[in-house]
């Protein structure tokens, strides 16, 4: 029996420790992923899969190529035990003890962050992760990102609380 051989295409994303790989029955393009074959073995972790129905060529739309679509799967993967995060990164808290919670905000470099001025991370009382939100921004906190493109850096601000410590509302 014949096997069905898979075509895929990757494209790394150095910085950040991923890797795109984009695979189908046969050969097709897609935007962004432009490397011929399967992403390189250090990315063994698979973060995300979605499957999406296309055109071969990647841009023309699905109503004129009915017969050629084909599906691709596209992994968004990773390097297991590599996290994003270097160990250099530049960290500010601010404490709601009120609350028991702690937010704090870490990117690659010095930043500020409105609202959030204490250098250095949450303290370890503050266990529990409640939410995490990831924003582009200017390293001054304040200046529109069009005018910071440079510069702008992703800080990522986690909403920490006390394990066991329900906030009373």
């Amino acid at each position: 029996a014949m096997v069905a051989s898979e075509y895929c295409l990757h494209q790394e994303d150095v910085e950040d420790h991923k890797c795109f790989e984009a695979c189908g029955a046969s050969t097709f393009q897609s935007k962004g992923i432009t490397v011929e074959g399967k992403c390189p073995s250090k990315y063994s972790t698979i973060d995300k899969v979605v499957t999406e129905e296309q055109c071969p060529d990647g841009v023309t739309n699905l109503r004129y190529c009915q017969s050629t679509a084909l599906n691709v799967t596209i992994a968004t993967k990773g390097e297991a035990g590599v996290i994003a995060m270097v160990a250099s990164e530049y960290c500010l808290h601010q404490e709601d003890v009120e609350d028991h919670k702690c937010f704090e905000a870490c990117g690659a470099s010095p930043f500020q962050s409105k609202g959030i001025t204490v250098y250095g991370k949450c303290p370890s009382k503050y266990s529990t992760v409640d939410k995490v939100v990831t924003e582009e921004q200017c390293p001054d906190g304040v200046t529109n990102l069009r005018y910071c493109q440079s510069t702008a850096l992703n800080v990522t601000i986690a909403t920490k609380g006390e394990a066991g410590v329900i906030a009373m509302v």
